[in-house]
């Protein structure tokens, strides 16, 4: 006969309220028999905690693949309409695709003859109703836990963070994992990448919670406040999105709330808040060096090299070269952005550009010489100029908020039909790289700020000798150059003139040194990256 008994429920609770499994097949059992149906052989397919928001459910999924390949070709008993979905026009669409397959719904505390406009009307006002209760369990819910976390109660999680342990609504710190988080922030911090790092706690017996360590495991520990006594509560939440899965429910994605919604709730903390800074600030290196985000190489990328002139962190750019062949050849460059500024009344920088070979050339042959040579070395007399980080930055943030009324504009073009989206997308890119030029620049500053300790003549020397062996490697590669260069050098005041370039350095290396180049003529096209 190809008859179904769908069941659901989503919590104990239910279960306690007497709409448990067990009490709805009973209860669709003796419904099938008054219907005079014969019910030894009906199929049940039962969902456990499972969501009625929700119309991917296993057992579901299983009665509607059922339906439409015909094991399931006559009647669908459910106990209530809720408990086929919570949403009304989940229940629509369900009932609609049995209706097309032939195959009846029937429920047990409902009116069935839906056959008729009052039927009808009566199973859409439950489905609403269902709806609006779901509603109203969700924000009390919502509120009840709100509550519990601002009295410092901590909810119950899927996974608590690495070395910690969930009591009775309290982070407290598991003693077999603690060291192992002390040495993932140790090791990051030292230099280690985040795959080499899971690969010593392998290769060290140090077990993961689940599966293997990699990449994405370690940087969760090393993202997360938690460590430093500070878990964040109602600090995302989740959009949905236009598009559907393939289940037919939207998806969705995580967005960050207004820190006025934040909960914070104090932990005890694994490691020190100087550690968990230094870890932040190695981050961020990271990413300013990170190959994704160039196609050339610079020494000096990342914010090392200041203008003698104005202060300004010198950009890396590039320009597209005709070379003798025909073919065009993409050049990098050092530049000041004061040189051509893009703000109405910035006065022009005199500095000038040059190219990033050129420049990384001369300031290797610096470091060499400050080792083989150390006595020729021409100490810098003056005192060094601080450069003012504050309007550095109040400077970018005005970029920042020009750069996004000229995105406003072109946007405004469009809508008005004066330009085509072929040249909105074309002015949106550009203005996509100003953006992430400043917020470069920005994280540099932020950075500086928190790395400002000056080095002792002891911390020097140990420094020197760990680079030593790199120096006496005649086939060095640019990766281990740059290791080198980061070690020894803090920042590069630069005074850049047609043909000449002063460079005094800062860091394990303090010295001036004056080159000379043949300079070319400054190119029309400048893009940066």
């Amino acid at each position: 006969m190809g008859i179904a008994i769908y069941v659901r429920v989503s919590t104990d609770a239910q279960a306690e309220q007497g709409t448990s499994l067990d009490t709805q097949v009973e209860a669709c059992q003796k419904k099938g028999i008054e219907l005079g149906y014969d019910m030894s052989k009906a199929v049940i397919y039962r969902d456990e905690g499972e969501s009625g928001a929700d119309i991917d459910r296993p057992a579901l999924n299983s009665l509607r693949a059922d339906v439409e390949t015909g094991i399931i070709s006559n009647t669908i008993i459910c106990y209530d309409p809720d408990r086929l979905s919570r949403k009304l026009n989940y229940q629509l669409i369900l009932e609609e695709e049995f209706k097309i397959a032939g195959v009846k719904l029937l429920f047990v505390n409902s009116d069935n003859k839906r056959e008729t406009p009052e039927g009808m009307l009566l199973f859409h006002m439950q489905g609403a109703v269902a709806e609006y209760e779901r509603t109203k369990i969700k924000e009390r819910t919502i509120r009840g836990k709100l509550a519990k976390a601002r009295q410092g109660q901590i909810m119950p999680m899927r996974t608590t963070p690495y070395g910690y342990t969930w009591i009775d609504g309290k982070l407290e710190i598991n003693e077999d994992e603690i060291e192992i988080v002390r040495n993932v922030f140790k090791w990051y911090i030292e230099g280690f990448t985040m795959r080499e790092i899971g690969e010593k706690l392998s290769y060290n017996g140090f077990e993961a919670r689940y599966g293997n360590w990699n990449a994405s495991t370690i940087r969760n520990i090393i993202n997360n406040e938690t460590y430093i006594g500070h878990y964040w509560y109602n600090r995302r939440k989740q959009e949905k999105l236009p598009t559907k899965t393939k289940s037919g429910n939207h998806s969705t994605r995580g967005k960050l709330r207004p820190e006025s919604d934040h909960i914070l709730i104090e932990v005890p903390s694994i490691i020190d808040e100087a550690i968990w800074k230094k870890a932040q600030a190695r981050k961020v290196k990271n990413t300013i060096y990170s190959k994704r985000n160039t196609k050339l190489e610079y020494l000096a990328r990342g914010g090392f090299l200041k203008c003698f002139d104005c202060g300004r962190v010198l950009q890396n750019t590039s320009y597209n070269y005709k070379s003798k062949s025909g073919g065009k050849e993409k050049v990098g460059i050092y530049r000041c952005p004061n040189l051509s500024p893009r703000s109405y009344g910035t006065e022009k920088c005199p500095s000038s550009s040059i190219k990033s070979r050129q420049l990384d050339e001369f300031i290797w042959s610096d470091i060499i010489e400050e080792f083989l040579n150390p006595t020729s070395k021409e100490l810098i007399e003056f005192e060094d100029e601080n450069i003012d980080t504050e309007k550095e930055r109040k400077n970018l943030q005005l970029q920042q908020e020009k750069v996004k009324v000229e995105k406003e504009k072109i946007l405004n073009l469009y809508r008005k039909e004066l330009i085509s989206m072929e040249d909105v997308e074309q002015q949106l890119e550009s203005i996509k790289k100003k953006e992430q030029l400043i917020v470069e620049q920005l994280n540099i500053l932020n950075q500086e700020e928190e790395n400002s300790n000056t080095l002792t003549e002891e911390e020097k020397q140990e420094i020197i000798n760990e680079i030593k062996p790199f120096l006496l490697n005649d086939e060095i590669d640019f990766e281990d150059k740059q290791i080198v260069f980061k070690t020894l050098v803090t920042s590069i005041r630069i005074k850049l003139r047609p043909g000449v370039v002063d460079l005094y350095y800062d860091g394990v290396i303090t010295r001036h040194k004056t080159h000379f180049y043949k300079p070319r003529y400054k190119p029309k096209e400048i893009h940066s990256i």
